[in-house]
């Protein structure tokens, strides 16, 4: 009976895992397209904006990573 349940996290582990790999190129696309805005708005609009997205971003950033790290965790 508990070689069962023992089976059952470990399929369970496994949809994680199969769950992150498939977050994994959403996250890296998000990072190029990021990084592209960011240089737009440097190179066009100046400082001013590109603060204004920096206070925006800054917000938006600590979820991501606690995001990241919740699924870094289940993944253990």
């Amino acid at each position: 009976y508990t070689y069962v349940k023992e089976d059952l996290s470990l399929g369970e582990k496994l949809h994680i895992g199969q769950k992150a790999m498939l977050l994994i190129p959403d996250l890296l696309l998000l990072l190029m397209v990021g990084i592209v805005f960011e240089k737009m708005i440097a190179d066009y609009y100046g400082n001013i904006l590109y603060q204004g997205k920096e206070l925006v971003l800054g917000s938006v950033k600590p979820r991501t990573y606690k995001a990241m790290d919740k699924i870094m965790e289940e993944m253990k």
